[in-house]
């Protein structure tokens, strides 16, 4: 069942075949282009962000990233049946098409890709050096919201995408995880640490307890 504004519930998924991962690359390259610069298109939530107060039941999907500077680092929460809370704490309001091309972007990510292994099923890039962030992203598999299927890529800079160690013989980071972290880091746009409103991603950040 697809996740729609009106249910988050999601049948358990099993693992597509190659011509149904050559589909849903071809989906990616779609629905991409349509929902790109989302976050420019964003409305003032009603009443302020410090009005919204996330209930677990709404939640979509969560992305979070861990650096050196900030080991618990917020990106981004989309709520049923519209809503976006960004990395600076900001809560707004999504249009229909942009509210749902990144729930379907963040479902395939998380279904349509083989398992990573490892602590929080994590693909990791390929680079020079180390110490680089943790990008996590964690979507509601439940009506309710308390389970979640997660992805992570550690390294993950919007452009290269060789893997230091191959996955079941995939040797760069699969399309749908370039895509989704891609689209979800545009919640990043305007971003300065120290200048997030922490009362809000609190709020968040309390609904996803104890698992975060």
């Amino acid at each position: 069942m697809v996740i729609t504004r009106t249910s988050l519930h999601t049948t358990t998924a099993t693992q597509p075949s190659p011509h149904m991962q050559q589909q849903t690359v071809a989906q990616a390259t779609s629905v991409s282009p349509a929902i790109a610069g989302w976050h420019d298109r964003l409305t003032p939530y009603p009443g302020g962000s410090q009005s919204f107060y996330p209930k677990r039941k709404d939640l979509a999907f969560v992305q979070l990233r861990s650096t050196m500077m900030q080991p618990e680092g917020f990106t981004a929460a989309l709520f049923a049946p519209d809503v976006v809370v960004d990395a600076r704490g900001v809560v707004s309001m999504l249009g229909d098409d942009d509210w749902q091309g990144l729930v379907d972007v963040a479902k395939r990510a998380v279904t349509q890709t083989p398992q990573a292994g490892g602590f929080r099923n994590q693909w990791r890039i390929r680079h020079g050096s180390t110490c680089h962030p943790i990008d996590l992203l964690r979507v509601a598999t439940a009506s309710e919201g308390d389970n979640f299927k997660e992805v992570s890529v550690y390294g993950f800079d919007g452009g290269r995408g060789e893997l230091e160690q191959p996955v079941g013989g995939i040797k760069v980071l699969p399309t749908e995880l370039k895509e989704v972290f891609n689209l979800v880091g545009e919640a990043r746009d305007g971003y300065e640490i120290g200048h997030e409103d922490l009362e809000v991603i609190q709020r968040v950040k309390a609904i996803l307890r104890p698992a975060v």
